[in-house]
């Protein structure tokens, strides 16, 4: 049996969020959705690791060094956790995968369900469902 925590299983979660990433720039270049400033991003990743999560515009928030760094980091490591919580439990459960799963599971990532995210003139906004 596969450990869940593998190199292999690693770069499952880099792909499915590098897809996640292409799949956004696609429906920004179409103009489905507007897109967001990384460094805001990061600045809010950065506040709630301070304890301060919500915040009535973040853009008026101090801004911080590295923000586009942090932004990336916890951006591609949430990927990689919820490969690995996603793998864990349906390796686990003795489910065989094929190609196709990985790609519905991909692209399942794509909308996350906690937080909603608006953009609007004032900046970027991080609001509770």
């Amino acid at each position: 049996m596969m450990s869940v925590l593998s190199f292999r299983n690693f770069l499952i979660g880099i792909l499915a969020t590098l897809t996640m990433d292409v799949l956004s720039a696609a429906t920004i270049k179409l103009r489905l959705i507007a897109p967001l400033s990384r460094h805001l991003v990061g600045r809010w990743f950065a506040s709630v690791a301070g304890g301060q999560p919500f915040h009535t515009n973040i853009s008026s928030e101090s801004a911080i060094n590295r923000e586009v760094v942090i932004a990336v980091s916890v951006h591609y490591a949430i990927g990689v956790a919820l490969a690995f919580l996603y793998l864990g439990a349906t390796f686990g459960s003795g489910i065989e995968h094929t190609k196709s799963d990985y790609c519905v599971w991909i692209c399942s990532m794509y909308e996350h369900p906690t937080v909603v995210c608006h953009v609007s003139g004032d900046g970027f906004r991080m609001v509770r469902q």
